[in-house]
C-alpha cells in the first residue's frame, strides 16, 4: 500500500492543520488515539494563529478528528472561519497500542530495534502507517471530500503523525522513503489542488 501517489481523482486544495498543544504533548507521553489530553492554554493560542493564517483564503468544508484536542482546535478555527467542523474518525491520529500513555523516552525503550521505516509496522499492537495511509485515502474518495473539486479548499484537523503521512502521499513519496517532516502542534500545512 505504500508505493508513491494516490489512486484518486483530483482533489481540492487542503489545508492540514495540527491541532494545539494538549497537556500530554506539553508533559511528553504518546497521545496515539487516546481521548483525554485536551488543549492547553498554548493549544488554544496557536489554534488561533492557525485560523489567522487561514485568513484570506475560501475554505467550503472543515472537517476534523474526533479526538478532543483536534476538536477543541476545529470549534476554534471554525469560529474564526465561519465553518461549522464535521468530525470524522478517518483523521483520527495513529494507533500506538501499548504505547499509548507512555512517556516519549518510555516509548522509544520499547521501540528499540524496530524497524521504523518499515510502514506495515504496527507499533505497540496499533496502527501501522500503512493503515493510517489506508484511512486517508477513504477521506479522500468519499463524501464529503469527494464532492469537491480543485477550485474548492477544504481545511482537515488532524494529528502529526496522521499529517505526516497525508502529505507524504499527495506529493507522491513512497512512505519507506519518505523525508521526516517536523509537524508542529498548530501548524498549517497547505497542498495546493491537483
Amino acid at each position: 500500500m505504500s508505493s508513491p501517489g494516490t489512486a484518486i481523482r483530483s482533489w481540492p486544495t487542503l489545508h492540514l492543520v495540527r491541532h494545539g498543544q494538549s497537556d500530554w504533548n506539553l508533559q511528553r507521553r504518546v497521545q496515539g488515539q487516546q481521548n483525554e489530553p485536551e488543549l492547553t492554554d498554548r493549544g488554544r493560542s496557536q489554534s488561533s494563529a492557525a485560523a489567522e493564517q487561514l485568513a484570506g483564503r475560501t475554505p467550503v468544508l472543515l472537517l476534523t478528528s474526533d479526538l478532543i484536542r483536534a476538536v477543541q482546535s476545529a470549534e476554534i478555527i471554525g469560529s474564526a472561519i465561519g465553518l461549522v467542523p464535521i468530525v470524522t474518525p478517518l483523521l483520527r491520529e495513529q494507533a500506538l497500542g501499548t504505547l499509548e500513555g507512555l512517556t516519549n523516552r518510555e516509548a522509544m525503550e520499547r521501540l528499540r530495534g524496530v524497524d521504523l521505516s518499515d510502514p506495515t509496522t504496527r507499533y505497540g499492537g496499533g496502527e501501522s502507517r500503512d493503515d493510517v495511509l489506508a484511512r486517508f485515502r477513504l477521506l479522500l474518495t468519499t463524501p464529503p471530500v469527494a464532492d469537491h473539486g480543485p477550485a474548492d479548499e477544504i481545511v482537515l484537523v488532524s494529528h502529526g503523525d496522521t499529517i505526516r503521512i497525508a502529505v507524504a502521499d499527495l506529493l507522491g513519496e513512497d512512505l519507506m522513503q519518505t523525508p521526516w517532516r517536523r509537524i508542529e502542534n498548530g501548524s498549517v500545512t497547505t497542498i495546493e489542488a491537483r
